[in-house]
C-alpha cells in the first residue's frame, strides 16, 4: 500500500520506494525468519537508509 500510495503517487520518489522495501524486508526477516543475522557491515548499510527515509516522511507530512 505504501507503494500505491506514496511511491505511484510520486508523492515520494523511487529512491525513497526502494529504501523502504529493503528495510521492510529486513525487518519481516528480522521478525519472521528463524535464524535472522545482521552483522554490523548490513546494519551500517541500512542506518543512512532509515535516516533518509524518515527525513523524507517528515518533509511530505510538513507539506
Amino acid at each position: 500500500m505504501f507503494g500505491l500510495h506514496f511511491i505511484r503517487t510520486e508523492k515520494l520518489s523511487q529512491k525513497t520506494g526502494k529504501y523502504y522495501s529493503e528495510l521492510f524486508n529486513a525487518r519481516h526477516s528480522g521478525d519472521y525468519d528463524d535464524f535472522a543475522f545482521f552483522d554490523k557491515e548490513t546494519v551500517e548499510r541500512f542506518y543512512p537508509q532509515a535516516q533518509e527515509l524518515i527525513k523524507s516522511i517528515e518533509e511530505l507530512i510538513e507539506k
